[in-house]
């Protein structure tokens, strides 16, 4: 369910808003998502960009509030300091106190004290993320020889003067963003929409980033861009991930700590449940199609919380769950039997009929496990 809630968020969900839709503690919804991102990596890891890429850094960490809340330039404060003192001899204008120490000025862009995150992206393909500790040649440069294939690709990137060399190991074209944006396809906008994204998300979702914690951030938005054209595939490719280490799997996938089971076996008992709603007039049961661990995880796979079957209503919290093992008991008895039978005669039969109901009810525990979980989970409904 928290893979589900993550890969269906594209600027990223807050630990709050998993511990209210999961209803667990923030400590336990802050560490699912983290060990996510952790998963995340495995796949960006792998990424080789080709063609044409547009290479770009970005800044993170918040626009900074200065002494008096002043972010304009010199020339601002001077317009306004003729203008304050022209109405200061009509009207009694007095400054709160935290407004009383001077503005002063702060540097966007290059030469700020936010970190920097330098990003690379095939046009109509993948893109990578990183955070560097500086914006130099040398990392510049090691960063297009580990993700780009050098010979079969065209470099796009702006004035930016750790860029000057690279036309040494790729083809190399810059566009001048204080005289253009673009010019014939040579631009950089591919890059600046993904970095629209990773701050929106950032800005949005999430409002405070630790610069320990950024390099994680950012992975998810990275491994979500690149599995944007297919939002079932993003959950399958971070389950698998979060899957290949069985360690973190049951804390990534969101189970309780006192749940025996661990996802893996879940999955399976999933398979082997189907779900149905009572017609409301005939009282018989309507199968429908889908599997799910919980209600709330059917919820996000059909993204309503209501399902309409022959013209009829139904709230996701009518569905229920039970086994389509139910005659596990019966066929294992008459497979034992005919096996039995075969073997040892009449006693063999009688011996293989009893021992194919001893298997037969030994499953069901298992399946009744995870048909509880489902119809003991409600949701609630939002109009």
């Amino acid at each position: 369910m928290a893979i589900a809630l993550i890969t269906d968020a594209k600027k990223g969900i807050s630990a709050k808003q998993i511990q209210r839709n999961l209803g667990v503690n923030y400590k336990t919804a802050y560490r699912m998502g983290m060990i996510m991102r952790d998963a995340m990596k495995i796949e960006n890891s792998q990424i080789q960009l080709e063609g044409v890429v547009e290479m770009d850094e970005t800044y993170t960490g918040g626009k900074p509030r200065k002494p008096g809340f002043f972010s304009g330039t010199k020339a601002d404060a001077k317009a306004l300091d003729k203008r304050v003192k022209n109405l200061e001899q009509r009207f009694e204008l007095k400054q709160p106190l935290a407004q009383k120490k001077k503005p002063s000025f702060s540097k966007r862009g290059r030469g700020t004290k936010k970190i920097p995150v330098t990003g690379i992206v095939e046009r109509n393909g993948n893109v990578i993320a990183k955070v560097m500790s500086k914006l130099t040649h040398k990392e510049l440069r090691a960063m297009v020889e580990k993700y780009v294939k050098l010979d079969e690709s065209l470099l796009i990137t702006d004035e930016y003067r750790g860029y000057n060399k690279m036309d040494a190991i790729i083809e190399h074209v810059k566009i001048d963003h204080t005289k253009m944006y673009s010019y014939r396809g040579v631009n950089t906008n591919t890059i600046e929409s993904f970095w629209a994204i990773l701050k929106r998300g950032i800005i949005g979702q999430y409002h405070q980033v630790s610069p320990e914690k950024l390099p994680e951030y950012i992975e998810e938005f990275v491994f979500k861009y690149n599995n944007r054209k297919d939002n079932n595939l993003m959950f399958t490719s971070l389950l698998q991930k979060c899957l290949s280490d069985k360690k973190k799997s049951t804390a990534a996938i969101g189970m309780m700590q006192n749940d025996d089971f661990t996802f893996e076996q879940h999955y399976k008992l999933v398979h082997s449940m189907r779900l149905f709603v009572n017609d409301r007039l005939t009282n018989t049961k309507i199968y429908i199609q889908g599997k799910a661990i919980d209600r709330h995880d059917l919820a996000v796979q059909i993204g309503s919380y209501y399902i309409i079957i022959n013209g009829t209503t139904y709230s996701i919290n009518e569905v229920k769950a039970e086994s389509i093992t139910g005659r596990n008991i019966a066929v294992s008895a008459m497979a034992g039997a005919g096996i039995g039978g075969l073997l040892k005669g009449s006693y063999g039969l009688l011996a293989g009929g009893i021992a194919g109901i001893v298997f037969g009810a030994v499953t069901k525990p298992k399946n009744q496990h995870a048909i509880d979980r489902f119809n003991h989970t409600r949701t609630d409904i939002h109009q």
